[in-house]
């Protein structure tokens, strides 16, 4: 019978930012493919370029004593998140990782507190993006 992976069962890790993180999109992975044809009596070949992923967007719950100093840092020196790796484990229902954990290195591309509202009582959240530069 196979596993069936539910969304609330992938532990989100960021490599240079301590804490439980909520909320990671999905990477998403590409390659451009040329066609061509050597000669115009012979059959078309396809060539595959790099693999290229789209960005990762993180999120979770905003704690003003551990995510301040991030955005802070993030601010005053932004280099110092290149090189940030976000790793993505797939747990089964007793909480035990099914296999390596899925990995993608990049950059912090933005690191932000979501907006603020006076007439709402939702959590702030931290947010961030990650240009992903090698994937797993």
């Amino acid at each position: 019978m196979a596993k069936t992976l539910t969304k609330d069962r992938v532990l989100i890790g960021v490599s240079s930012m301590s804490g439980d993180w909520d909320t990671c999109s999905d990477p998403q992975s590409s390659r451009p493919v040329t066609k061509r044809r050597r000669a115009a009596n012979t059959k078309r070949e396809a060539v595959g370029g790099q693999l290229d992923f789209d960005d990762l967007t993180l999120t979770r719950f905003w704690d003003d004593a551990r995510d301040a100093a991030i955005v802070s840092q993030w601010e005053s020196n932004p280099d110092f998140y290149n090189g940030t790796v976000v790793s993505l484990t797939s747990l089964g229902t007793d909480g035990v990782a099914m296999g390596a954990a899925k990995t993608y290195t990049g950059i912090v591309q933005s690191c932000q507190r979501t907006g603020s509202d006076a007439n709402s009582g939702d959590e702030g959240k931290l947010q961030i993006v990650v240009s992903v530069y090698d994937g797993a």
